[in-house]
């Protein structure tokens, strides 16, 4: 079936029939291994899941207008993990795109957005009830997103003595990922094969 993504209101009337939001935080936390996975495809993403990631990330190959969309619809339907979509959200539209695909949480990159907007898309996301992972890369950014209560936070730092002096700045309810040194791992690029493997 070909769905209408033209406008706005079609998005979001398309986010309301999509299957129930699957909790990215919690999972991150009880799963049994405290580890996100970056996927493209279906079979990354079950293969990443069976090897006990809480959660998988997905990253479109294509423009997300040229097929990124049925990529993640696919990686949502094949696995029972939770989907983050990790291509930066900056519109209501894209939002509900997100939704409507399957998406249960969506990447909020602090510095691309004002703080007006920021907390806006992170409201929609919450009334989605899709989880808003704030990305971070300074200790501004940490504050704003502690102020707005977010459950989950990407630190994206370059030095571990500036991440751990601004993940002290979080409540202890705020979920932290980071390529290392942060409550989850978020896997990426390379490192994919390592933690996954291949199948028998």
């Amino acid at each position: 079936m070909t769905r209408s993504w033209h406008r706005t209101g079609q998005a979001r009337t398309l986010a309301a029939g999509a299957n129930p939001v699957r909790d990215f935080p919690n999972a991150c936390r009880s799963g049994p291994t405290p580890v996100v996975c970056e996927v493209r495809r279906p079979d990354q993403a079950m293969r990443s899941v069976r090897r006990g990631c809480a959660a998988v990330s997905v990253v479109t190959e294509k423009r997300w207008q040229h097929g990124g969309r049925e990529e993640l619809a696919a990686v949502r339907a094949a696995v029972e993990a939770p989907v983050l979509l990790r291509n930066p959200v900056f519109s209501e539209r894209r939002l509900w795109e997100a939704r409507a695909c399957g998406a249960d949480a969506i990447s909020l990159v602090q510095a691309a957005l004002t703080p007006e907007r920021l907390a806006e898309l992170y409201g929609m996301a919450l009334r989605s009830s899709m989880t808003p992972l704030v990305e971070v890369a300074d200790e501004h950014g940490v504050r704003l997103a502690a102020e707005l209560g977010a459950r989950a936070v990407y630190l994206d730092f370059t030095e571990r003595a500036a991440q751990a002096r601004a993940s002290a700045l979080l409540p202890p309810t705020t979920v932290t990922l980071a390529e290392a040194g942060a409550e989850v791992i978020l896997l990426g690029g390379s490192a994919i094969g390592d933690f996954v493997g291949s199948e028998p």
